[in-house]
């Protein structure tokens, strides 16, 4: 585990978005592929970042000369180990038992602190809308206006099984060399079946789907 993931609560930690694939970046652990961890890093004030250098160090970056040279005025000097500069950039590296201190000066985001990393909250998102006509279609199956609050909740478990049965079918008509829908949603930028069916053209074969499941009989 990271050692910035010990800051999930208190400061918002995110990780870098591999931008070939729109989803976390992995690393081979064994016989796996699994989340890189060293692509974690907490969001500051003015698009600063700071990150896990290793051995209880850590690393504050800012993209902009003019105001890393505007922190380290405000920062006591004994906090800092070493700094760093190029023409249009700064970083330094300081003990994490002083990360407050610093706060103080870097501004750590804190909205979403108790976001987990790698959640998808954290994953690129689409702007894309379902056209009204179209999202008529899907209310009237659904008859969510009709519905009493237990018969919402009980409806919003079914229709999240019957959305993972449809994508199931979607990834048996691949092949295997052929990306998952999974792959294909976080690469496009959606987080549910229900829009990606409409962005790929199996609307009506979704909504078909959606009648012939939904149910709050049993």
């Amino acid at each position: 585990m990271d050692y910035l993931q010990k800051y999930v609560g208190k400061y918002r930690v995110m990780c870098h978005i591999d931008k070939n694939t729109n989803d976390f970046p992995k690393e081979v652990k064994g016989e796996s592929l699994e989340y890189s961890h060293n692509d974690l890093y907490i969001p500051c004030a003015c698009k600063g970042e700071i990150t896990n250098y290793g051995r209880g160090i850590l690393e504050y970056y800012c993209p902009s000369i003019q105001r890393y040279h505007n922190i380290l005025k405000k920062i006591d000097k004994d906090i800092i180990i070493r700094s760093f500069e190029s023409s249009s950039e700064g970083w330094f590296r300081f003990k994490a038992d002083n990360i407050e201190k610093v706060a103080k000066v870097v501004t750590p985001k804190t909205n979403g602190a108790g976001i987990r990393p790698f959640s998808k909250k954290n994953l690129p998102k689409t702007s894309y809308i379902i056209p009204e006509e179209d999202m008529e279609q899907y209310k009237n199956v659904i008859n969510w206006d009709k519905l009493t609050d237990e018969q919402r909740v009980k409806s919003m478990h079914k229709i999240k099984d019957i959305n993972n049965s449809f994508k199931e079918q979607l990834n048996n008509r691949k092949k295997k060399s052929e990306p998952t829908i999974n792959e294909e949603m976080r690469l496009n930028g959606f987080n549910n079946i229900k829009d990606y069916s409409h962005f790929i053209g199996v609307w009506d074969e979704y909504i078909q789907y959606l009648k012939e499941e939904f149910t709050l009989d049993d």
